[in-house]
């Protein structure tokens, strides 16, 4: 399991098919983690709170670093976090992270277009939990120096030693 200190929080406009998507993206500064991801048609306090309460649930409670916008530290006074906005080491890493996911997303719509006319968003979610669990599984894979399918197996079988 990633263990983070602190969330650094971003979110980013994207274009699914015709439609217009906000992607809430959150990171983990030391190893470098994708710690999770959220899809919305809106960008607001309401909205960055149900982000941030997801985050909780998977790591439990810790700082959030944001750019400043103003929903931030309204979601997180609101569920009793710390907040803080990024230095400008911080900025630079969370901003290449985002302009990375959004590359992505951008080209995997270049391929499989949503076509849609009402689209609920599910196939890009989907392929975004499986992006997260590549983009982790391989940072892992470089730092234990071994196969992507000997990590799979450490991590279904829960084994006490990395591999």
């Amino acid at each position: 399991m990633v263990v983070s200190d602190v969330f650094l929080v971003d979110e980013t406009w994207i274009r699914i098919g015709s439609q217009e998507a906000w992607l809430w993206l959150a990171f983990e500064q030391y190893g470098r983690f994708f710690l999770g991801f959220h899809l919305s048609r809106t960008r607001n306090i309401l909205t960055a709170e149900l982000f941030l309460q997801s985050l909780i649930n998977r790591y439990g409670r810790r700082p959030v670093y944001s750019g400043g916008a103003d929903w931030y530290p309204a979601a997180c006074r609101s569920l009793s976090l710390v907040h803080h906005v990024y230095d400008a080491a911080r900025g630079n890493l969370m901003e290449r992270f985002v302009q990375y996911a959004k590359d992505l997303t951008e080209g995997f719509d270049d391929y499989f277009p949503c076509r849609k006319e009402h689209c609920r968003l599910e196939h890009v979610e989907g392929w975004l939990d499986y992006y997260m669990l590549s983009f982790n599984l391989f940072k892992r894979r470089d730092a234990f120096k071994t196969s992507p399918i000997a990590l799979l197996t450490h991590i279904i079988r829960g084994p006490k030693d990395p591999p």
